[in-house]
């Protein structure tokens, strides 16, 4: 029996049938894969914050949006340089105010509004210098004094940076070592601007197009904290000159690493020219004599960075000097008769800056009430005493760690004077009676604030002395001031500067940035704890 034949109209009905069933499933297949890339996009997104645009990357072109049935060549999702990128910038810059009960301890300065203000040294107004600081509070404050000093010699308008915490002071959500810190909480920005001009950053931007385009080294100082430091700055200062890396990881493992050069770091020119010689710790020390400073940092470029300068100028030596009016030799070794000779001027600029540089207006007036309505006196003697012998910025270790011999001597005369307390009392007694003072007080960590209020009362017994810590300074203190540790320090610190007398702890960069302050505005009644002591063991 013939098999019946089937229509043509059939046949051509089948197979119109399976076709679409193939476009169908073709379609299928390709919306889901569409759904599984947006999907992963969108965890992408969620993890980086909302502060990244759900982009693809494809290598050296500008982002792309991502199009049905598109096949981008070779995409590279990016979105590790965006972490990066946001990990910097976040939860990083500290409020400007600080409002506590109603007392409002710092406002934002209005840097634009200063430019009204006629500074000592009328410098060049369309080129800027802005340092990049390096390590505590002090050696901060220290290089920003450095950087006033280089914007006078390089005819420079200075932009005011940024300071960063204490790394033990960091939150939980900052970056250890790179916590910023406004300048408004360190200085008083408008006593920087009766000496030099200063301007906003963004100001400077518009005359160098958003970027740093020149980088001055003092230092190669290619570590982990560091390189937060610059990329913080890069974030608070919206000046760009940090070449760009794929990932955290890639920074991790090269970045901060012996593989590269500090001056590998930067889109900007580098200066110097030949950077072999600069050392990680010891500063490069720069000439006065002008055509060598020229040769060293000579730029045409608007706006350059000065990164981590610290002891790049001796003003250890000229603030100390107890001829003033001789030329000084700037770190000077005898052993090898050799230092940088400075010019009187110089010297002279260099004294100013640290005489006219102020504390924050509510820091002043906070360590002037204190002194008015509790030590009731001007005439009293300050002593910094930093001998904890705490895990976190310990003095004692960084000296006692050393294997020279003078540091061996000088760590053994400090634990001494940590264990003969009484031997204490007998030197601060005999200090009061020499300088004819009365009132005394002690600056110190907190850590050791029961032991130095022991040792106020073991010497309020001996004679008619009143002594007082930050005991008492805290109760005191509008809660802005007192509760934050760094601020807190700087309220010391004024005290200690405006004191009749003052005794300075070895080896702390905070108290000889105080014995400088001092000296440079008159004040040359000084003693060191290690001197004293030693001399009372012969």
């Amino acid at each position: 029996m013939a098999k019946p034949k089937k229509s043509k109209k059939a046949k051509k009905s089948g197979s119109y049938d399976a076709r679409q069933l193939n476009v169908f499933i073709f379609l299928a297949g390709l919306s889901y894969a569409v759904f599984l890339v947006f999907s992963k996009l969108n965890r992408l997104q969620d993890e980086l914050g909302d502060d990244v645009p759900m982009e693809i990357f494809t290598t050296d072109s500008p982002p792309i949006k991502i199009l049905p049935f598109q096949s981008p060549a070779k995409p590279v999702v990016k979105m590790m340089q965006k972490r990066v990128n946001s990990f910097y910038s976040k939860k990083t810059v500290e409020s400007y105010t600080n409002e506590e009960e109603g007392v409002k301890c710092f406002e934002k300065e209005n840097i634009d509004a200063l430019r009204n203000i006629k500074p000592e040294y009328n410098l060049d107004r369309t080129r800027f210098l802005v340092p990049i600081l390096i390590w505590g509070p002090n050696n901060q404050v220290r290089g920003f004094m450095e950087t006033i000093f280089l914007a006078i010699k390089m005819n420079r308008t200075l932009l005011v940076p940024p300071f960063f915490r204490h790394s033990s002071e960091s939150d939980a959500d900052q970056i250890e070592h790179a916590a910023l810190l406004a300048p408004e909480m360190v200085i008083d920005i408008e006593s920087v601007a009766r000496i030099v001009p200063v301007a906003s950053y963004a100001r400077a931007s518009r005359f160098c197009d958003g970027k740093i385009d020149a980088v001055l080294l003092s230092r190669d100082c290619n570590t982990g904290p560091q390189f937060d430091r610059l990329k913080e700055f890069e974030s608070y200062s919206e000046l760009r000159f940090l070449k760009e890396y794929e990932s955290i990881d890639f920074i991790k493992r090269n970045v901060v690493s012996n593989d590269l050069h500090v001056s590998d770091f930067f889109t900007a020119q580098v200066r110097p020219h030949d950077v072999s010689n600069l050392q990680q710790l010891t500063a490069l020390h720069v000439p006065h004599d002008q055509r060598q400073l020229d040769d060293l940092y000579g730029t045409n470029a608007t706006c350059a960075a000065w990164v981590f300068p610290y002891r790049s100028f001796d003003f250890r030596a000229v603030g100390l000097s107890p001829h003033p009016e001789r030329q000084t030799i700037a770190f000077s070794n005898k052993r090898f008769n050799d230092g940088i000779a400075v010019p009187l001027s110089d010297a002279d600029a260099m004294r100013r800056i640290y005489a006219k540089v102020l504390r924050p207006k509510s820091i002043r007036e906070g360590a002037e009430k204190f002194v008015k309505q509790v030590i009731g006196t001007r005439d009293y003697l300050a002593v910094h005493w930093r001998f904890d012998d705490s895990s976190l910025g310990s003095k004692i270790q960084s000296i006692c760690g050393s294997m020279s011999k003078d540091d061996h001597d000088r760590c053994q005369q400090i634990k001494n004077i940590q264990d003969n307390p009484s031997l204490i009392v007998k030197i601060m007694v005999d200090i009061l009676k020499e300088w004819n003072l009365n009132v005394f007080y002690i600056a110190s960590p907190p850590t050791e604030g029961t032991f130095i209020s022991r040792l106020v009362k073991q010497i309020e017994k001996i004679g008619p002395f009143r002594g007082y810590s930050g005991a008492d300074l805290t109760k005191n203190l509008d809660a802005c001031l007192s509760s934050d540790p760094q601020v807190l320090s700087s309220v010391e610190q004024e005290l200690c500067a405006g004191s009749k007398g003052f005794i300075m702890s070895p080896g702390s960069s905070w108290s000889l940035n105080t014995v400088i302050e001092r000296t440079c505005r008159g004040n040359k009644l000084s003693g060191n704890f290690q001197k004293l002591f030693a001399n009372e063991e012969m």
